[in-house]
């Protein structure tokens, strides 16, 4: 039997105490495409974020072509030949396509002294013509679509030639593909959700006073159109209720329990907190636990074992669950319509339930949070 070219043994994490992963094992042979699939907050981004050096494993055992490693840090998993595309973008704005492609690997010439750029741009557009992508190399990223900056990741993930490939749904921002087949998205409608958040967190804090906003991120477009859905929500209809600048932790647990922590000792009249995905919404219920100050009203996003847990002890008040059902199944039957010929919309939404303790145990919640 060949060696994999990958095998993670026993792999666990926790962030103050809250396990992400359990003792997790993944084999990876070369040349195989592997699909990692799990709930929300199941584990699948950490222990992804350990095979790139991202985080540390508190435990367990990582082997590249049947050799031991430790993966110090991101820059070390390159040199592995590990690269991953994330959801978020990492990308500086002010530089040009080509800059961001080969930011830090630029050629050279006059003796390694100049950065060649009639030559980075030319090894860009190689790149692009293999993907058949139209971008221009010399273009700034300020002027790039979402789409655009998206893809323009993943061209700069293939460019480093890594014999591992992460992709932590690349595609999640690609709501303006152009094509002549029909593109049809099934998903949550992330304004409508951030929304809901935002009535939800105004009855709870009397509409009136002082809440925040944690998100996993800037860039990626379910962090931005959360974050906006529930900024627009409470400028629309609390002007009671002043929202402090919004705070993103990477949806990282003890990133984001950190920054809650921050905020919540900054701000002491601090009434209700908003999460806008698993992982931010873990660790602001860490922080709240561990500053004792359960009175803060917080709002989660997702429906992970963690966010439950804590809904039961009454550190978390309620959170946004996407409908993993009606995704399904709007996909199937959507993906069979447009096989079949017939016209398909470009958007569905598939709606968002509010949990709370008191709907825990209804038949339709149940249904949502565990199958």
């Amino acid at each position: 039997m060949n060696t994999p070219l990958l095998r993670m043994e026993k792999i666990t994490k926790a962030f103050s105490g809250v396990i992400a992963c359990n003792s997790v094992d993944f084999e990876l042979q070369k040349g195989e495409v592997n699909a990692l699939i799990g709930e929300n907050g199941a584990g699948k981004s950490t222990l992804m974020k350990i095979l790139t050096g991202v985080y540390q494993k508190d435990q367990g055992k990582i082997l590249l072509n049947g050799e031991s490693i430790n993966i110090n840090n991101p820059i070390h998993g390159q040199k592995l030949g590990i690269s991953i595309i994330y959801q978020e973008f990492n990308l500086f704005p002010h530089l040009t396509v080509a800059e961001n492609i080969f930011i830090k690997r630029e050629p050279k010439k006059n003796f390694g002294l100049v950065i060649d750029d009639k030559q980075m741009n030319k090894d860009a557009s190689k790149a692009f013509e293999k993907l058949h992508l139209d971008l221009e190399p010399e273009r700034k990223v300020s002027g790039l679509s979402i789409a655009e900056q998206q893809m323009l990741e993943i061209v700069k993930a293939i460019s480093f030639k890594s014999e591992i490939l992460i992709m932590d749904e690349p595609t999640a921002a690609l709501t303006d593909v152009n094509s002549d087949l029909p593109v049809s998205f099934v998903a949550t409608n992330n304004l409508n959700a951030g929304a809901i958040a935002a009535d939800e967190l105004a009855a709870l804090v009397g509409e009136a006073g002082t809440v925040g906003i944690i998100v996993h991120d800037a860039t990626s477009q379910t962090g931005q159109e959360r974050r906006d859905g529930f900024l627009q929500q409470m400028d629309a209809k609390y002007p009671n209720i002043t929202v402090l600048e919004p705070v993103y932790g990477g949806g990282a647990h003890e990133t984001s329990a950190n920054l809650i922590t921050d905020m919540v000792r900054a701000n002491p009249d601090l009434l209700g907190i908003f999460a806008g995905n698993e992982g931010s919404a873990v660790g602001a219920g860490i922080a709240i636990k561990e500053l004792d100050r359960a009175d803060i009203a917080l709002i989660g996003f997702d429906s992970g074992s963690q966010q439950i847990e804590f809904l039961k002890e009454g550190i978390i008040d309620g959170f946004i669950s996407q409908d993993p059902f009606n995704i399904g199944y709007l996909g199937v039957k959507t993906l069979y319509n447009a096989m079949m010929g017939e016209s398909v919309e470009k958007l569905y939404d598939t709606g968002a339930v509010f949990v709370t303790i008191d709907n825990l145990n209804d038949e339709d919640v149940q249904r949502i949070l565990y199958h």
